[in-house]
């Protein structure tokens, strides 16, 4: 009888080698467009810059959902994620005034959603995305280091603005670090050089752009790294908080920082009306423009004065001399929730943070949940920083760099994002094996 129940049961289908050579060639195409985008990430432009490796992402990804039109419940809410401020960014023109030319970085958050899908269809080697980020790291700083050194120029801002390219260098020293954390397995030699390698050229790159925000960042992202590796909490609020003072120290001993915390305690007495009148630093003027950004906030608290209207009310302002006319030259607050607040209001602030609150959220749940799959955790615990570096490098700066630098934070985030997913499918898909051959 055993035998009969045997023969009766269904033989579980053996893959065709056609479809297993050909998902492999998909994999090797996906991890060659990750490597090369990684690899350049901070330093090209042009055909194998990161916006074109991104716009070809997208394509291929959105061609593929057109074929193949299938998403499940958890792929849905994180597209939405994605999808969430770029569609307040076209509410809040249309009404509170049009602006096409503000949409254009918004809308390229977008293209992270077809960037995911491919990922997750065709498959993502962990392998890839650390190769491509010690490159990345390793060329951000040779560019660095010719920028300040050889041509002399005070900060190094690669191929964009110096923020961006500190705060995104430091993001893939820490992307290096998290390879070493999640992947035991992959713990050879060669990649502690690598890793190690790419962890001081990040670091190199982020002091060369004298970007001193990403200091900031840093325990934080440390911290992360330490309760992925499994920590205790203790220890991770012992070893975050050693590394704050230590970045504290080291900004508080520049000159520069000396000389601004002086004019920053004096400036702080002041009314707008006073401050409009002086020559301001670099921080007094960060300070003023946040002074601004909560009277627009209470002028308008639900919509703001417009995601398009900043010029216009900074220009009133300084007629009626109340504002610095050195801040006329801005296009943003100089911090991601006060420019939100005070341009997109209350319901812009929301939408920022479901964006980021989504994105956290998914990343988290896929560090717990990926305690026996590496690869998982990795791309997991990549997207988790990358959000909240994305977070913390905005409260002094804007959400969305210039044109080059959303094209690195869309794939910081996306390229984890579909990573992760694709292992969640391929979990999904062992687990529907196995009990159906039970």
């Amino acid at each position: 009888m055993r035998i009969m129940h045997v023969l009766r049961r269904p033989a579980m289908a053996l893959p065709d080698a056609g479809a297993v050579g050909q998902a492999r060639m998909q994999a090797w195409c996906c991890g060659v467009l990750v490597f090369v985008a990684y690899a350049g990430l901070l330093t090209q432009r042009g055909w194998v810059g990161p916006g074109t490796l991104l716009a070809v992402m997208a394509l291929i990804g959105f061609g593929l959902f057109l074929r193949c039109r299938d998403l499940d419940r958890d792929e849905a809410v994180l597209m939405l994620s994605f999808a969430v401020l770029p569609v307040y960014y076209l509410f809040n023109l249309m009404v509170t005034g049009w602006d096409s030319t503000q949409l254009d970085k918004p809308l390229r958050m977008l293209l992270a959603i077809p960037v995911v899908y491919l990922i997750s269809r065709w498959g993502l080697s962990s392998v890839w995305l650390v190769l491509g980020v010690v490159c990345g790291a390793v060329t951000a700083a040779a560019l660095a280091a010719h920028q300040v050194w050889i041509l002399g120029i005070g900060r190094a801002d690669g191929v964009m603005n110096a923020i961006p390219f500190g705060s995104f260098a430091l993001l893939l020293a820490s992307f290096a670090a998290a390879g070493w954390v999640c992947l035991p397995g992959a713990r050879t030699a060669a990649m502690a050089v690598g890793t190690l390698v790419a962890i001081l050229a990040g670091l190199t790159a982020a002091v060369l752009s004298g970007t001193r925000g990403v200091w900031l960042a840093a325990p934080v992202l440390l911290g992360l790294l330490a309760w992925a590796g499994g920590l205790p909490a203790r220890e991770i609020f012992r070893v975050a908080g050693l590394c704050s003072l230590v970045a504290l120290v080291v900004v508080g001993l520049h000159p520069r920082s000396r000389e601004e915390i002086d004019g920053v305690l004096a400036l702080l007495g002041l009314g707008l009306e006073d401050q409009a009148g002086m020559v301001l630093s670099s921080t007094g003027v960060r300070l003023h423009l946040y002074r601004v950004a909560l009277e627009a906030f209470a002028s308008q608290p639900v919509l703001g004065i417009g995601l398009a209207g900043l010029p216009t009310y900074l220009q009133a302002g300084v007629e009626a001399g109340w504002i610095n006319p050195a801040v006329t030259e801005f296009t943003h607050l100089h911090s991601a929730p006060l420019d939100m607040l005070a341009r997109g209001g209350l319901l812009g602030l929301i939408a920022l943070g479901l964006l980021l609150w989504g994105l956290g959220a998914h990343f988290a749940r896929g560090v717990r949940q990926a305690a026996d799959d590496p690869q998982m955790r990795y791309f997991a615990l990549c997207g988790l920083m990358a959000t909240v570096g994305a977070l913390l490098f905005a409260l002094t700066n804007v959400f969305f760099p210039a044109i080059v630098g959303t094209h690195v934070l869309v794939l910081s985030l996306a390229v984890p994002a579909g990573g992760m997913r694709w292992r969640q499918r391929a979990r999904r898909t062992a687990q529907e094996a196995v009990d159906g051959g039970a």
